[in-house]
C-alpha cells in the first residue's frame, strides 16, 4: 500500500471519527462504533 493512499484513507472524516472512536473506547461492538454514523 502507498503513503499515498494511507493519507487519502486518514483524510476522510468518517475513516477518521472510526479511528477516533476505536482510540477513545477499545472494545467496542461494531455497532456501537457506527451507531452515531450516517452510513447504511
Amino acid at each position: 500500500m502507498s503513503m499515498d493512499a494511507v493519507f487519502r484513507a486518514l483524510a476522510d472524516p468518517t475513516r477518521r471519527q472510526l479511528l477516533d472512536s476505536l482510540h477513545a473506547r477499545n472494545g467496542q461492538t461494531l455497532n456501537a462504533l457506527c451507531e452515531h454514523m450516517d452510513m447504511t
